[in-house]
């Protein structure tokens, strides 16, 4: 029977966690800490998107841990959940090693914005994307950007070429904005080459969730893109909060890509399992998980066979060496 879940499921874990997202949104003037949305209409938001995705209410259900996750860095960020807001977007997608919907997560290209402009010394901050027909020229060297927006040309994500941020910061210690704006150009392949690094993409494009933010809104992603390279670059002050947010991103990029990696090389290991069996051939251990002195009493029972099939890639240095030299004992 299909587990059956409602929006007061979502609305009663939320509530259950209440005091603690009430806290990370309350603003701090004195430690530099302005929140632009209190609990009420943070809370408001949250929900409408929970409804337009049933799949985030599932895991409110299967995996309650993951959506407490993704919502506390929405709050302690102070950005607003909900692909209508474009500052923090909740995805919902099923993960096989806990066979549950899961939640996760996309800072959106406002949020970005919305977190830098919290640095005192970040005076302005934008990005633009340059279509196909635009004249735009950019000489690293010189610091000269020249960009011409054209109204004749055919504004698409096919059509965009390239996207730059460009920041103008105030000099340290004061308030006079700096002439000079620091500038980060990326290429449409450059841009390109991170969406298809994001899980999330790759999950949309297996069929494994319905949409994505590179799905939905490639343009503003496309703009975030080039903003957090930039930010990352460490020429530019980050807020306290968008440090934190990108923390948060890249965190939850290596634990996807580990866990995708952990399921791969199961998925590759019972293979195998499967194939051998299927040959009539003896299994093989799980070295990995063994010592050397285990694996070397192993060798002197096990066959030709499965001498010549043992995996040894998870030993280097000496204990391989020791390995080798009992395997090549018993061959002999």
């Amino acid at each position: 029977m299909a587990l059956q879940v409602t929006i007061s499921d979502a609305k009663g874990l939320i509530a259950r966690e209440s005091k603690r997202f009430q806290a990370a949104l309350e603003s701090d003037p004195a430690a530099g800490r302005i929140r632009p949305i209190s609990y009420g209409p943070w809370y408001a938001a949250a929900i409408a998107d929970f409804e337009r995705q049933p799949g985030l209410i599932e895991a409110c259900v299967q995996a309650p841990d993951t959506v407490i996750d993704a919502l506390s860095v929405a709050a302690n960020c102070g950005l607003v959940p909900g692909s209508a807001h474009g500052q923090f977007y909740l995805i919902p997608r099923w993960n096989s090693k806990r066979q549950s919907m899961t939640a996760t997560f996309i800072i959106g290209y406002k949020g970005m914005i919305d977190m830098a402009y919290r640095h005192p010394r970040v005076h302005k901050c934008e990005g633009f994307l340059v279509y196909e027909g635009e004249p735009f020229e950019w000489e690293p060297g010189a610091g000269k950007l020249m960009h011409k927006w054209s109204p004749h040309v055919t504004r698409g994500e096919d059509k965009v070429v390239a996207a730059y941020s460009r920041v103008v910061l105030t000099v340290a210690n004061g308030t006079t904005v700096d002439q000079e704006p620091l500038v980060s150009v990326m290429t449409r392949d450059e841009i390109l080459a991170v969406r298809d690094r994001s899980d999330a993409w790759k999950a949309f494009t297996a069929g494994k969730i319905k949409s994505t933010p590179w799905s939905t809104d490639p343009l503003p992603m496309m703009r975030k893109t080039v903003i957090r390279a930039h930010f990352n670059g460490g020429s530019i002050p980050r807020s306290a909060d968008l440090m934190l947010g990108i923390q948060a991103e890249q965190d939850q990029e290596e634990r996807m890509s580990q866990a995708e990696f952990s399921s791969a090389a199961t998925a590759v290991t019972t293979t195998a399992a499967t194939a051998r069996a299927a040959a009539g051939l003896a299994a093989l251990p799980d070295t990995s998980s063994m010592l050397p002195e285990q694996i070397i009493a192993w060798v002197d029972t096990a066959s030709s066979d499965q001498l010549h099939s043992i995996d040894l890639s998870a030993f280097h240095g000496e204990d391989r060496k020791r390995i080798e030299i009992a395997i090549e004992e018993r061959l002999s």
